[in-house]
């Protein structure tokens, strides 16, 4: 249990580095047809996020349980990492982001609960 703790706050500590952290031209493909690489990457970082807080978990039996810790847990980090940058000078705070993080721990938990709960 102690393990998967600690991925949870390593990866807690990761995410936040990379919402929070100062940014400059990461040098994403914004020409051509699709310019939202940013959307893309707030679905999957909090997908990822809400996989990792259901898997480590373990102090909850239920399956259910866990999947609605790490549902809960993502959609914390998602609204209060946004919040976060409102307040930081060299980073913007987007509705648009958060929604995709949203979208990203919502669809992936579940498609993880429709899998692991049949």
């Amino acid at each position: 249990m102690k393990r998967k703790m600690v991925l949870l706050g390593l990866w807690t500590l990761f995410l936040l580095g990379l919402l929070l952290g100062p940014v400059g031209d990461v040098g994403l493909p914004t020409a051509g047809a699709f310019s939202h690489w940013d959307k893309v990457a707030h679905f999957g970082l909090f997908g990822i996020t809400g996989l990792v807080a259901a898997y480590s978990a373990d102090f909850l039996k239920p399956m259910r349980m866990r999947i609605l810790f790490g549902l809960i847990f993502g959609l914390f980090l998602a609204v209060s990492s946004e919040a976060a940058q409102k307040l930081l000078p060299y980073r913007s705070s987007s509705f648009n982001d958060l929604m995709a993080g949203v979208a990203g721990v919502s669809l992936t938990l579940l498609l993880y609960a429709l899998l692991r709960l049949r």
